[in-house]
């Protein structure tokens, strides 16, 4: 019998492969808690590796599309999750040269946020999410 956190691993790595394209794990962390907003609900808290590309906007549009997928897939899929919130995390350098993984992009969503998955653009996360982050590095 698997872990609720072993079952949605299963579902990331089916959804948006297990490994990122520098050969991380994609999966870093979950984290599911009780929701104190919504009594028998639970929070998943998603801490994911991102993928590399070409450019930064590609970069950025990468982790945006795969985070639409995972949004549609983990509320239909696991009914107890009010509320999904997506941690991405990239390779920075900081000012002396040095590279640590880095968060770079934070979407978290309530099951309500009334999302036609059908006609969305990943583009409006910014607009319809409760926790919208996006790292400098990513911005165009």
């Amino acid at each position: 019998e698997m872990t609720i956190e072993e079952r949605v691993t299963t579902t990331i790595n089916d959804t948006v492969d297990q490994e990122t394209n520098n050969d991380m794990s994609r999966v870093e962390s979950i984290n599911i808690s009780d929701d104190s907003d919504a009594e028998g609900m639970k929070v998943a808290n998603i801490e994911l590796n991102g993928d590399d590309n070409l450019t930064v906007n590609l970069t950025k549009v990468g982790m945006l599309s795969k985070s639409a997928d995972l949004f549609e897939v983990l509320f239909s899929e696991y009914d107890s999750f009010n509320k999904i919130v997506l941690t991405w995390n990239l390779p920075l350098v900081d000012v002396k040269g040095n590279e640590t993984n880095g968060m770079v992009l934070k979407i978290g969503l309530q099951r309500d946020h009334g999302i036609n998955w059908e006609q969305s653009d990943y583009n409006n996360f910014e607009h319809v999410a409760v926790i919208y982050f996006l790292h400098n590095a990513l911005k165009d």
